[in-house]
């Protein structure tokens, strides 16, 4: 029987870290689609990294991991901080690399 105070990993994240993100956005009264649209991103990998499907080594699911404050990545500031018209920028900029 496993210890339940070991916090357990979906994927390579604690179950914590990605409750914290989930109550942030029930917090703010955001739904995660409208987060994911806004910011660029395909809201059903959004939903993937939530619930712990994706490992997010690298790709899209990677940069969502970094934007919702998950990993540390190469942008000093996540997307989900930045004003909407530097996130599409930021966003075309990935897409045109």
């Amino acid at each position: 029987m496993k210890n339940s105070r070991v916090s357990q990993k979906l994927k390579g994240f604690p179950v914590e870290a990605l409750e914290r993100v989930r109550r942030g956005f029930e917090y703010r009264g955001e739904t995660i689609k409208d987060w994911a649209v806004e910011h660029g991103h395909d809201p059903h990998i959004v939903y993937f990294v939530l619930n712990g499907k994706l490992r997010c080594l690298r790709g899209k699911a990677h940069h969502v991991a970094v934007d919702l404050g998950l990993k540390a990545g190469h942008n000093a500031q996540p997307l989900a901080k930045r004003k909407p018209a530097q996130a599409e920028k930021m966003v075309s900029e990935r897409t045109a690399a």
